[in-house]
């Protein structure tokens, strides 16, 4: 009896542990998130016109998330051609949407700088995709070309924020 509990026990065991690390898996894939840096108040309007002039994202929510100067900023939607491994899954269109987030630093005595404020800043890249023949988007796990391209757009946006504090 005490070896039917335990075997029962492990593929119990068994079977959450793969669905664990599934959902995991797929739910990181279909994101890309990196923290930029830090920002003064005045300088995320230039970041986020930025975004839109030279990438064509443009800004769909822009508010406070907190009473303590907390942002979250989200763009559009918006469309770009697929890159040739995301044509081979049977894409013919892809979009991807940015979503910045902010919290504001506190000084080193540990009390808000609500004076001169200055924001760590994040962005999430997301991304989804239109089959052949159909009408309705899904989002998808980043091919290595989409990850690369989100990556890059990351990493262009973190140059950008570290500079703009040095202006």
């Amino acid at each position: 009896m005490f070896k039917h509990l335990l075997t029962f026990l492990f593929i119990g065991f068994l079977f959450s542990s793969c669905s664990a690390v599934k959902n995991f898996d797929s739910n990181v894939d279909q994101k890309y998130s990196m923290k930029l840096g830090n920002i003064a108040d005045d300088r995320v309007e230039s970041l986020t016109n930025r975004v839109n002039g030279k990438y064509g994202f443009q800004i769909s929510r822009n508010e406070k998330v907190s009473s303590l100067g907390g942002l979250y900023i989200e763009t559009y939607w918006t469309d770009r051609e697929p890159f040739e491994d995301e044509k081979t899954l049977g894409y013919d269109r892809i979009q991807n949407q940015l979503v910045f987030t902010t919290k504001v630093l506190k000084s080193r005595t540990g009390s808000l700088s609500l004076e001169s404020k200055y924001h760590e800043i994040s962005v999430t890249i997301y991304q989804q995709g239109r089959k052949m023949y159909t009408d309705e988007y899904e989002r998808f796990n980043f091919t290595t070309s989409g990850k690369e391209y989100a990556k890059d757009l990351a990493y262009a946006l973190k140059d950008y924020v570290t500079g703009s504090l040095m202006l």
